[in-house]
């Protein structure tokens, strides 16, 4: 077994090989190359010294020359398994990084130039592990995202967007396209509700529904059917079962036609306990054609729960009704205001002149 090589010195900047000056030779142990600076010892005819190459590789092989029958021989002895690699130039140092991930793996991958930096995973029992980036939970995320938010479907291929994702985050990012997006939040949004009707058909619990009719920014009108109920572990629980495109007119009718699909759709409709809507009168005649059907889990005259904000907002407006004169002045004062840029630069200047 060779000796243990002499301590690491800093790396060559003018001579990156195996091979030392050919100019200079040792002259005993110990002895310093006055050109490169390089430490290095003859033991029994062998030259030793460190591998001064810029590969990481050489971190992990000791370099020794000798002379065989008269001829110059280098070879690259491991540090761990010492054993002997060829160590000329010219052979490069592909055959020492092989040997390095056959047998001496984990000690190369300590080296700093082969270290690949890795993400970590903070998991919710307190624990850590390395960050496996996963496309399929990429996109889920993104489509959470754009449902959340209410941003385009093409969000996810956007140059913002990406740069952001690649910079900052994860430079394994790939854009999505529209198509793929539409059809993701597609797949999403029916393996939630497949979801959500097996726990409907095992549950043995009472549901109070919600409903309101709103208009989308694109001047469209939709109802909502949100169902609320207290599951096996005493937990309040609120879930939208549904969300649909009414493009016919508010009428009573109507408006018990789009419920009683989405109950169905559910197989709630001997589980609902009340409805609550607006006190509107369209509201009204809904729930004179819904109550009939519904009441076989309760009363009747418990089914139709009236909003209260709705009555409230129906009293606010009474009240402002008798206020109608004071109110208008109010607003022909901000109509005139937002008129034009002109005008409100002449109201500023009128309240700066009058301070």
């Amino acid at each position: 077994m060779p000796p243990p090589p002499p301590p690491m010195q800093p790396p060559y900047t003018d001579h990156p090989t195996l091979e030392p000056n050919s100019d200079t030779q040792p002259e005993g142990p110990g002895h310093t190359n006055s050109i490169s600076g390089t430490s290095s010892s003859t033991i029994m005819g062998v030259r030793q010294r460190v591998c001064r190459r810029t590969s990481a590789v050489c971190e992990f092989f000791d370099e020794e020359i000798s002379m065989v029958d008269g001829v110059r021989k280098v070879t690259a002895r491991g540090k761990m398994c010492h054993k002997e690699l060829t160590g000329e130039a010219k052979g490069g140092t592909g055959h020492l990084k092989r040997h390095l991930d056959a047998h001496n793996k984990a000690d190369a991958t300590s080296a700093s130039s082969l270290a690949v930096q890795t993400q970590l995973r903070f998991n919710t029992d307190g624990t850590v592990s390395n960050f496996v980036y996963d496309p399929c939970v990429q996109r889920e995320g993104l489509c959470r995202l754009i449902a959340s938010n209410d941003l385009p479907l093409g969000f996810g291929e956007t140059d913002g967007f990406v740069k952001y994702i690649q910079t900052c985050h994860n430079p394994n990012y790939r854009p999505v396209s529209i198509q793929t997006t539409s059809r993701d939040l597609k797949k999403l949004y029916q393996t939630g509700k497949d979801k959500i009707k097996d726990d409907f058909s095992t549950c043995t619990f009472s549901v109070s529904l919600t409903s309101d009719i709103w208009t989308g920014g694109a001047k469209q009108d939709y109802i909502s059917v949100v169902a609320h109920y207290v599951n096996e572990y005493w937990h309040l629980q609120k879930i939208v079962i549904g969300f649909e495109l009414i493009d016919v007119s508010h009428s009573g009718p109507n408006i018990a036609q789009a419920i009683l699909e989405v109950v169905n759709d559910f197989a709630l409709a001997d589980k609902v306990f009340a409805i609550t809507l607006d006190n509107a009168s369209a509201d009204m005649s809904a729930m004179n054609t819904l109550t009939p059907i519904f009441s076989v889990y309760v009363a009747s005259f418990l089914m139709h729960q009236r909003c209260a904000y709705h009555i409230v907002n129906l009293i606010a407006k009474g009240v402002l009704h008798l206020c109608e004169p004071h109110v208008e002045y109010i607003h022909t004062a901000i109509s005139y205001l937002s008129f034009s840029t002109q005008w409100i630069s002449n109201y500023k200047r009128y309240c700066i002149t009058i301070s």
